[in-house]
């Protein structure tokens, strides 16, 4: 069985390679953009994206709302996060249809889970969690 994909959207080079790290020795497979624009979509399906709404180098709520309304796309479990303070990030997140929101520091130090409960909810039809995760 090939590794799950996760693409993570963020142009933070620091967190990025953090991230990355913790989830390839996870053993997912790992793709990073700096911004949406440059996701292989539809041509490629990941089965999360990680997108960091706290970024200011593009409009991150339409990231996630081309996924989500791109054919046959819709399904793709997005997990965002934003600063644990900047609720009206956590908040644009949500309406443009991610998934799960959590604060940067659950997605630092439960990243692995965090993504798991994602694809295990959408997956499965759960409804979306609004909730923060801190």
């Amino acid at each position: 069985m090939p590794p799950r994909t996760v693409w993570l959207v963020d142009d933070d080079l620091l967190f990025t390679a953090r991230l990355e790290s913790q989830l390839r020795a996870s053993g997912f497979a790992v793709q990073s953009f700096d911004n949406g624009e440059e996701l292989p979509w539809p041509a490629e399906r990941p089965d999360c994206v990680v997108v960091n709404f706290g970024a200011a180098s593009d409009d991150r709520a339409a990231v996630v709302r081309r996924l989500k309304s791109e054919p046959g796309l819709p399904s793709i479990p997005v997990l965002a996060f934003a600063g644990h303070l900047e609720t009206e990030r956590h908040r644009r997140a949500r309406a443009a249809g991610a998934d799960k929101v959590v604060a940067n520091s659950a997605i630092k130090s439960r990243a692995v889970e965090l993504i798991e409960i994602t694809i295990a909810r959408v997956t499965s039809g759960a409804p979306i969690d609004d909730t923060v995760d801190e």
